[in-house]
């Protein structure tokens, strides 16, 4: 997919205009789900002030900002951004969970839900809901044990995910078996308890909203230092899960990117999963 804006968020504030002509409106503060097709122009409304969000009216007329044009290289799921304030436009990257106010969890109780037919939770972990989508409540799956390490699949290929997989774990006091990333990008990203991720002898604090990007050629282990479960998402590319290895890997990219936990401020609700796109649209967690 390629994108052509004219400046940041569309083009940027003209020097001496009104802040309101300058600075976006906050059309929704949150992305908006689309499916694109193949080969088809878009114009995405970077101003705020389209009626046809997310794409524009026209209204940006008169304001310092233009829309951005972009044609969709195939059939694919995206989210556009809503805040109008992401640095990577058309397409949301998150900028609207440091908007005033925070992060803007879901309203149960909105006239918009109220609408929405229930469905009744079973024994199975996993509730279908419309078309492709689920809801996974960790607490009703049956978890694989491994050593000290116990986890579960949550999304795969197998279940509708085009991008990547993701795995729920529990981590009990102590060392867990040391565990390749077997070729693929892999990012760890803890919900409850403390403890550290080791790679190539290098040891990493965690607690709960934390993250730990794995390299392709790297190998971690996850040591819990605390009396409750360290409980984690593990995301990675591909149908298979954690694979164990004989020996721990020394190698250690310090460079390519830097290397350090990363947190989220405040919490996205439900644990805060990871997925693409494409994979967010079709699976919730309820943990």
């Amino acid at each position: 997919m390629s994108a052509t804006p004219p400046g940041e968020n569309g083009a940027p504030a003209v020097k001496g205009e009104p802040a309101a002509k300058s600075e976006p409106v906050v059309a929704n503060r949150k992305g908006f789900y689309f499916e694109v097709a193949a080969g088809r122009r878009y114009l995405w409304c970077s101003c705020g002030r389209s009626k046809s969000q997310p794409f524009c009216d026209g209204s940006h007329a008169g304001t310092a900002f233009q829309p951005v044009a972009f044609k969709a290289e195939r059939d694919e799921d995206v989210i556009f951004c809503g805040c109008k304030h992401t640095r990577t436009g058309p397409f949301c990257d998150g900028s609207h969970s440091n908007l005033p106010g925070g992060y803007l969890e879901d309203d149960a109780d909105s006239a918009q839900n109220r609408q929405v037919a229930m469905v009744e939770a079973g024994a199975s972990p996993t509730v279908r809901l419309d078309g492709a989508c689920y809801v996974f409540a960790t607490s009703r799956a049956p978890l694989t044990a491994r050593g000290s390490l116990r986890h579960c699949a949550v999304v795969t290929p197998s279940q509708g995910a085009l991008f990547q997989s993701q795995f729920y774990a529990e981590a009990a006091r102590g060392s867990s078996p040391v565990i390749s990333a077997d070729g693929r990008h892999t990012v760890l990203f803890v919900i409850e308890g403390r403890g550290e991720i080791v790679i190539g002898g290098r040891a990493f604090a965690v607690g709960p909203r934390t993250g730990v990007y794995i390299r392709p050629s790297e190998a971690y282990r996850i040591d819990n230092t605390g009396e409750a479960p360290l409980k984690l998402f593990i995301s990675n590319g591909g149908e298979r899960g954690a694979r164990m290895a004989r020996h721990h890997a020394a190698e250690f990219r310090s460079r390519v990117p830097e290397r350090c936990p990363w947190s989220i401020h405040p919490a996205p609700p439900n644990g805060g999963a990871l997925l693409s796109t494409a994979d967010r649209s079709r699976a919730r967690l309820d943990v």
